[in-house]
């Protein structure tokens, strides 16, 4: 059984746009997370803990960065 402290493989894809770091987790067999960085203190999900496909693992981070975009620009309502 594997402990917090041992280290295990965790492939990850990881990419920069426009100020923002966007990153892909695979957390095990049919397990994927991903997060979005904006400015060293803002960390966002995509409304999921975790996925069991890498396509709605990306749909799911890409629509949720889309659906951000729109509410800075106002072309949205903003989150209550």
């Amino acid at each position: 059984m594997s402990s917090d402290r041992e280290l295990s493989a965790c492939p990850v894809a990881l990419w920069p746009e426009d100020g923002r770091n966007f990153v892909l987790f695979k957390a095990g067999d049919r397990r994927y997370r991903c997060q979005r960085f904006h400015r060293n203190y803002q960390q966002h999900g995509s409304g999921m803990y975790e996925h069991d496909d890498l396509t709605e693992c990306v749909v799911s981070l890409s629509q949720a960065q889309a659906d951000r975009l729109a509410r800075e620009r106002g072309h949205i309502n903003k989150r209550r």
